[in-house]
Parts: structure tokens; sequence; C-alpha cells
């Protein structure tokens, strides 16, 4: 009966491990990391919360700190934006505006530097240094 019983529990133990293994990362897509800042009229804009929106799929999103940098989040504490053309929203406080802006997003290091226009207010688009 213990040996039947140790035989179990092995069995039990390796369904355990398959099963986990198939929980992966197995239907995320391929991301790039996006980092960047956000400026107007040379100034950095402070707590904008920025969102990556792909044609399809998941968003990124992200908030500048006091330096108006910021790094996009995908999920959780998975950092970067799925690769491939995305548009860029901005929303603080005071302005709630989407930028009709596109930008390609490619696998590795992407360093997207967002200049809004001086006059930037609800309605208006950016700039997008790349």
């Amino acid at each position: 009966m213990n040996l039947v019983f140790t035989s179990a529990s092995h069995w039990m133990i390796a369904i355990f491990f398959l099963v986990a293994a198939g929980c992966g990362n197995g239907d995320r897509p391929q991301l790039g990391t996006v980092t960047g800042t956000v400026t107007l009229g040379g100034e950095p804009l402070k707590n904008v919360e920025i969102t990556f929106s792909p044609d399809v799929g998941r968003p990124s999103y992200g908030k500048t700190d006091g330096d108006g940098r910021y790094e996009l989040d995908y999920i959780n504490d998975t950092k970067g934006a799925k690769v491939g053309k995305h548009t860029i929203s901005i929303r603080s406080g005071k302005v709630a505006q989407p930028a009709p802006r596109f930008v390609e997003i490619k696998p590795g290091m992407n360093t997207i530097d967002i200049i809004c226009k001086p006059n930037f207010k609800k309605g208006d688009s950016t700039e997008v240094e790349e």
C-alpha cells in the first residue's frame, strides 16, 4: 500500500509540473521595451498618463515621473509594448487628448520622446521624435 501511495504521489507531482509549464507565456506577443520623455514647451510634463495602443491586442501604459520620463508596462510586472504599429494617447489631470500619432515598436529597446506643442490643449496632436 505504501508503494502505491508513493507511486501515485510521484504521478501527481509530475502532472502538476506539466500543467504549470503549460501556463507560461505561450500566448504573449513579442514585446519591445519602450522608454522616453514627454515635454511641453521644452519643459517635462509630470504625472502624465501615456497609452500605446496597437492595431490589435493589449495596450501598454506608463506614467511620467518628475522629469517627464516614462517606461511602458505591458501587464503586471512585464515591461514593454507589443511589437508593431501603435497610436499614442496622453492624459493628465488638466488635459485629455488623443495623440493621433503612430509609432512603430521594434523588438529590443525603443526610445520614443514625445514633444507636445506649446499650444497643447484638448484636440491638438503631438509631435513624436524617434
